[in-house]
């Protein structure tokens, strides 16, 4: 009964560099009652040898290329867990990270998701052996908080604390209602639509405790220093995703709203003429009702305004 089986889904497109190090810590949690599969989303790089060598120790699905959410989708598809806990193949988690999200579910009953934050470490430093040294430097004392963010979501205000894939873990569940996630490799949809959609249906949990790492490198999809490039990941994710997610959960409508709005001020800044864009746009304002037009339009030329003054990202 307390020990439920968690699948650890590790998603990868040609980090063989990284994967090891991920898989490797997947492979030594304290918790041990866990299947760790790892999707390789059509590498040409040496990942597949890197996975094969593994053997039993890890379920392998192989497949295509076809973006970010088809990988999570068939990694979804295969795994049998009561707790799925997502991993980047560029990322790496904390020797007692499941055994912790294990415990957060078996305290709480009826929350369906936990967070927590993350280390931000770049590759050299990991190179030298500081992660462990990271992970014993924070404290014993956890907090586990119980939080539900859906009537905030449904007034149209950002949760205070929503982190990227590798902090990411669920309930089976929920991520039922969920999956599969709208497939489309021209854009980022993924994770940032599992989270939301999950946050927007149920409770959950987050835990102050730092329990993943999160690999600085120079092709991290959201750090890149790189203004221009940021602003053109951004406006693909903002853009599809508040597509998608207002489409399957309206109730996230005032929510989406504005996360679109930021996606389209990138979209401006950036002059992009791309037509996959485009379409989403054109179909994102179909939905709308004239006042609703006006108030994403509104909010779009405030963060174009912003974000070009400051040169930040919305």
């Amino acid at each position: 009964m307390n020990q439920p089986l968690v699948s650890i889904i590790i998603n990868n497109y040609n980090y063989g560099r990284y994967l090891s190090s991920a898989i490797d810590s997947a492979l030594e949690q304290t918790y041990l009652n866990t299947e760790i599969i790892v999707v390789d989303d059509g590498s040409t790089d040496n990942s597949r040898e890197i996975i094969e060598s593994y053997g039993d120790k890890i379920k392998p699905t192989l497949k295509p290329n076809g973006g970010h959410a088809s990988a999570l989708n068939a990694g979804f598809a295969v795994s049998q867990g009561e707790i799925i806990c997502f991993l980047d193949s560029d990322d790496m988690f904390s020797p007692s990270k499941v055994q912790e999200i294990v415990k957060a579910f078996t305290t709480f009953k009826d929350i369906d998701w936990v967070f927590h934050p993350l280390f931000y470490v770049k590759t050299g430093e990991i190179e030298k052996g500081d992660f462990f040294s990271l992970v014993e430097r924070e404290s014993q004392d956890i907090n586990y908080v119980k939080i539900d963010f859906r009537n905030q979501l449904r007034a149209g205000k950002q949760p205070e604390f929503v982190p990227q894939t590798s902090a990411l873990s669920f309930s089976r569940r929920v991520l039922e209602k969920i999956f599969p996630i709208p497939e489309d490799r021209k854009t980022y949809v993924g994770d940032t639509y599992m989270s939301m959609g999950c946050v927007f249906i149920s409770k959950g949990c987050v835990i102050d405790k730092k329990m993943s790492i999160y690999r600085l490198h120079d092709n991290n999809a959201y750090s890149s220093i790189q203004l221009n490039k940021s602003l053109e990941t951004f406006a693909k994710l903002r853009i599809a995703t508040g597509y998608w997610l207002r489409t399957n959960f309206p109730g996230l409508s005032k929510y989406t709203n504005t996360f679109f709005s930021k996606g389209l001020a990138c979209f401006w800044l950036i002059e992009n003429t791309d037509l996959h864009n485009r379409k989403f746009i054109r179909d994102y304002f179909s939905n709308l009702s004239i006042l609703e037009k006006v108030l994403v339009l509104i909010k779009s030329l405030y963060y174009f305004q912003k974000t070009l003054l400051y040169k930040t990202l919305p």
